[in-house]
């Protein structure tokens, strides 16, 4: 395959994202669970130290949030930070959620790529990019929760394959420490 033709499948699932989930970023507010999570909460101002130990530490609604327990650190943590970067300006938050949706589906195709015919990779990596069930996890910004878990387990495995066709001792602990940390 020519060098220039293996940049044609992140080329346009890139291209396929932002046609199809262009309506997400349009919506000008918050929404729904975004609006008490992310614009009205006052955890995300962030000035030291100790308010970033209780975000990371806490709840993921809030200590207030009842029988509640979940638990995300990273999500409120790219909350917080965007919110110092760009003041939590809904249409960024929602654009990096489709740049995580897309990255999520490269991953798919760089994976799938090593066991299946490029083409079919492709074709499921596109076909996971473009399924009505993600539209909600690129129109509500919390829906980032679940693009970082999923960003995360499919890097581990692509690490993790990486690691398994490693040659030095380096590169293979590299490789396991890397993919330890995308898993968790």
């Amino acid at each position: 395959m020519p060098r220039a033709a293996q940049f044609l499948p992140p080329l346009l699932l890139v291209l396929l994202a932002s046609v199809t989930h262009l309506p997400a970023l349009r919506g000008g507010e918050f929404t729904l669970d975004d609006v008490a999570l992310i614009e009205e909460n006052p955890r995300l101002e962030v000035h030291s130290g100790a308010d970033l130990w209780r975000l990371v530490s806490g709840r993921y609604w809030g200590d207030d949030a009842g029988g509640e327990r979940l638990w995300r650190p990273v999500p409120l943590v790219t909350y917080a930070a965007e919110r110092r970067a760009h003041g939590g300006d809904p249409y960024l938050s929602r654009a990096l959620n489709v740049a995580l949706h897309t990255g999520c589906a490269w991953l798919i195709y760089a994976l799938l790529a090593g066991w299946l015919p490029r083409r079919a990779s492709l074709l499921a990596s596109v076909a996971f990019l473009l399924h009505p069930v993600h539209a909600e996890v690129t129109g509500g910004v919390v829906g980032r929760a679940e693009l970082l878990a999923l960003g995360g387990v499919l890097s581990a495995v692509w690490l993790h394959r990486r690691l398994r066709r490693a040659r030095s001792g380096w590169a293979r602990a590299g490789y396991a420490v890397l993919a330890a940390l995308a898993f968790g």
